[in-house]
């Protein structure tokens, strides 16, 4: 679980206590080992003999009752329990095969908390599974366009905060808080690899997106992108992800070649696969037949709809709280086109598994530019790349750095991708930059004018990879 994240919440019926068996019941379909075998594990949960510490609880859903141990101080008489009943407070939904949208609606100042979580074993088959995630959310938008949503709060969700379902195109997220997520923040999901490129052209900035993963779905990011092009993204703050900051992923060419992945209705043993990426084979022409046709990085191309993205000046804090390897800034099988430029990047932790910009398989045509960064400790690399990659420009990324132990700066066939700059300078002036133009919008600043979480000086860095809920408790 330290690497990858492979988590699922499944539900355990049929306890043979005779025999010392059980089903463990989940329709998420990507559960598979460890590269280590001594981080695999498993938790139980939700059965009163497991309270047996202060903050812990059980539901008897057939009897109504909720078991709770209170903490230090905590009054059950006075105090307010929430107790969620929802999976979404708020669904915008468009009739796509007839052409109807909903359009030009916008959401103002409104504040959307607490939403539950479906459990797995009731997910609908047709949703995607790429990657250990829970992709409901408390707002949920599906055929929609030219819709605004600003000053919002959507804080304490079972999954997302925000998704951005199939067609979701000129959605404009503008200074909102997103945060406490049991999944991860904002997601803009796309359909699979295919030809239907709807997800699109989509702005993301000025918006507080932080906390995320506390409901076990540890591979969630603050913001993902899959299958979405043509989006802004810029000027957000993101904190404490269990994963990382922002992702864009789309599809492997191999998963592409696999009979067993590709065809709906296909089982390799029990499990029915195609959900992983959702693929729409009916886009590809009649002589390719997907899991037979043997794609590479180039034939994939035209299908990969993660294109031309703009990640500019958003700041970043404390990615990666509970995983390993991945990045602050991470792509896997993307189109082409996509800049990450001028972002600031904290960490006051190691990430031996991760470089901090990193372009993973089949991740080419970037450009990564006059982004800064610091990292109290080690890194697999600042700016990683695949050495058969194509395309990709990386040039003046920094990492400021205040010990001479750690890696120094990289060259290669790419150039310089980043260089070791000694004290804070160079990250301050960009923080400062970034500010300022913040301060010239009509809010000022970040939604409740947040901390950025970077220390003011070394003496006040403090290590730790535990996500921190409001009441001071960690996760």
């Amino acid at each position: 679980m330290a690497q990858y994240g492979v988590m699922g919440n499944g539900v355990i019926r049929d306890v043979d206590t005779e025999n010392g068996t059980f089903r463990w019941n989940s329709r998420q379909l990507n559960i598979r080992g460890s590269r280590n075998p001594h981080e695999r594990g498993y938790n139980f949960e939700n059965a009163l003999c497991f309270i047996d510490e202060p903050g812990e609880w059980a539901v008897n859903s057939q009897s109504g009752k909720i078991y709770y141990w209170p903490r230090e101080n905590e009054n059950l008489l006075t105090d307010t329990t929430v107790a969620p009943k929802l999976y979404e407070i708020v669904r915008l939904q468009g009739d796509e095969a007839k052409g109807e949208y909903v359009q030009n609606v916008t959401f103002d100042g409104i504040t959307m908390k607490y939403t539950d979580r479906l459990p797995e074993d009731q997910w609908p088959y047709t949703r995607l599974m790429r990657q250990w995630e829970n992709v409901d959310a408390t707002l949920y938008i599906s055929g929609a366009q030219n819709c605004t949503f600003v000053n919002n709060r959507i804080l304490f969700s079972g999954a997302y905060g925000i998704t951005l379902n199939h067609f979701a195109t000129k959605i404009k997220i503008e200074h909102n808080e997103v945060g406490f997520t049991g999944s991860g923040g904002v997601f803009l999901e796309g359909y699979g690899p295919g030809k239907k490129d709807v997800n699109r052209e989509n702005v993301i900035r000025y918006n507080y997106i932080h906390d995320h993963g506390l409901a076990n779905y540890w591979h969630s990011p603050g913001l993902q992108i899959y299958q979405s092009g043509h989006n802004d993204i810029s000027y957000n703050l993101l904190q404490r992800s269990a994963y990382s900051g922002i992702s864009m992923v789309g599809m492997h060419p191999k998963y592409m070649s696999d009979i067993n992945l590709m065809e709906p209705g296909h089982f390799m043993g029990q499990f029915q696969q195609w959900n992983y990426f959702c693929p729409r084979l009916q886009d590809y022409p009649k002589d390719i037949r997907v899991g037979e046709y043997k794609f590479n990085r180039e034939t994939i191309k035209p299908y990969l709809l993660s294109n031309d993205n703009y990640v500019y000046r958003n700041v970043i804090v404390e990615p990666h709280s509970m995983l390993n390897e991945g990045g602050a800034i991470y792509a896997w099988c993307t189109g082409k086109g996509n800049v990450w430029k001028e972002n600031v990047i904290f960490v006051s932790h190691s990430m031996p598994g991760s470089s901090i910009l990193a372009l993973d398989d089949v991740a080419e045509y970037f450009t990564i530019e006059g982004n800064v960064f610091w990292i109290n400790g080690k890194i697999l690399d600042g700016v990683g790349m695949r050495k058969n990659e194509r395309g990709n420009v990386a040039e003046n990324n920094i990492r400021v750095m205040f010990k001479k132990r750690y890696a120094a700066s990289r060259k290669d066939g790419f150039g310089t991708r980043w260089i070791n700059v000694k004290g804070r300078k160079p990250l301050d002036k960009l923080l400062d930059a970034i500010k300022t133009d913040i301060e010239k919008t009509e809010w000022k600043s970040w939604p409740g004018n947040p901390d950025t979480g970077i220390p003011h000086s070394k003496n006040e860095l403090k290590k730790g990879k535990d996500l921190v809920l409001p009441d001071g408790s960690n996760v």
